[in-house]
């Protein structure tokens, strides 16, 4: 080679490399900053959410009367009528129903002749002692006999009474077991009287929000109520479930005034404290505050952060907590962020590099999660970027009718 073409070859490689210093390598620096300007690289830590759905805690308590009675037949006999239908509602000491009293009567009048018949005695026996033929003790004795046969009497009485069956308190009848005319056996229920001023229901709540003598607001069929605590029992095994929430819950004995008779029994009575929405367990790090200082988390539904308002329901150990909220199935928690997130924000996670799980570059000790884009705001606000570009639809060039070429010498009619 000669000393001119050698020069030549250096001048070029000396160029060359003044050129890769004052303009790097454009690709690397692609890498490293987002394409779009609006956007910006942060590190968001996200975590599935295992939602448990609230119908699995939906133990509702029933409405109950306070007072609830059977009427039951004295002694065994036909029911001669029941005057009331079902449902209606019905007095103190009111007539409810009577029983067949024919064999009642004429025992009670066979017990009024024994009653003439041993005092009639005792006057003889008194005559007798006058004239010296009786003795003072079979006078007492004929007076003793004329005792029980009144005490005997007064029994029938009572026994007479009781076939007209009455209510023992004013209420409503709930039940009506049997017919008029039908036999009955000593004991058997012939009607039930509930009292309805008063409802009671066992409604589950959280033992450590209610107090015993306080005020609960329960939804009696999505109608709010507010009802009286009377006692605090244990969860029974048919609410064993319940023991998988974090709250501390128990079955309170609750009682609602019902004057107006605008409640019935058989409703549906729901405490404050059972889950309505889906159940999850996150780390108390992602539960956040709104301005107005209720709890809240976000989460990242169909690419944007969205503020989800939440109740915590209890803690489950030092770092992680019980919460319920409006969540999707395809809902993930955000736990935390390098960057404040507002709702609407767009959030696309890079692809795995090529070694699954190892970064290039070491993140900060600090930052946790995976790298992320994040920017643009939510869709239809002024300003907005959009952060996904959008693909042209193709549209197929229009193409025109097709014609049928003219035959010569045709003539169309």
């Amino acid at each position: 080679m000669s000393r001119r073409a050698a020069a030549s070859v250096a001048t070029c490689l000396l160029l060359l490399g003044i050129a890769s210093i004052a303009f790097p390598d454009r690709s690397a620096r692609a890498r490293q900053a987002p394409a779009n300007p609006n956007q910006l690289a942060a590190k968001v830590e996200r975590a599935p959410l295992n939602l448990v759905p609230a119908e699995r805690y939906l133990l509702p308590g029933l409405l109950q009367p306070l007072r609830e009675v059977r009427i039951l037949t004295p002694h065994d006999g036909i029911v001669r009528s029941l005057p009331l239908a079902l449902g209606s509602a019905v007095r103190e000491g009111q007539e409810v129903g009577r029983m067949d009293e024919t064999d009642a009567r004429i025992r009670s009048k066979i017990a009024e002749a024994r009653i003439r018949l041993e005092t009639s005695d005792v006057e003889r026996i008194r005559d007798g002692l006058a004239r010296g033929d009786r003795s003072k003790s079979d006078a007492q004795a004929a007076e003793a006999r004329v005792e029980i046969a009144k005490l005997e009497h007064e029994l029938l009485q009572n026994e007479l009474f009781r076939c007209i069956l009455h209510a023992p308190f004013a209420g409503r009848i709930s039940a009506i077991p049997v017919s008029a005319g039908q036999f009955l056996m000593k004991g058997s229920t012939v009607l039930e009287i509930a009292d309805l001023a008063t409802l009671r229901a066992f409604v589950p709540v959280d033992r450590t929000a209610v107090q015993v003598g306080g005020k609960l607001n329960v939804l009696v069929e999505g109608r709010g109520v507010a009802a009286d605590v009377r006692a605090l029992l244990p969860l029974p095994e048919t609410h064993a479930v319940l023991r998988e929430l974090a709250a501390p819950m128990a079955l309170a004995v609750v009682e609602i005034a019902n004057a107006d008779n605008s409640l019935e029994p058989g409703r549906r009575v729901v405490g404050p404290h059972l889950p309505t929405t889906p159940i999850a367990s996150v780390a108390s790090y992602a539960i956040k505050q709104d301005d107005q200082g209720e709890p809240l988390v976000q989460v990242i539904r169909a690419e944007r952060v969205v503020n989800v308002p939440i109740r915590v329901v209890g803690a489950l150990g030092p770092d992680r907590s019980q919460v319920t909220g409006l969540f999707r199935p395809s809902d993930a928690l955000i736990q935390s962020s390098s960057v404040p997130l507002v709702p609407g924000t767009f959030i696309r996670f890079e692809d795995a590099p090529a070694a699954a799980g190892v970064e290039a570059v070491a993140p900060p000790s600090n930052l946790y999660g995976e790298s992320a884009v994040v920017g643009g705001r939510a869709p239809g606000r002024p300003g907005s970027v959009p952060a996904v570009p959008t693909v042209p639809t193709y549209t197929p060039p229009p193409t025109k009718p097709a014609t049928k070429p003219a035959t010569k010498g045709f003539v169309p009619f």
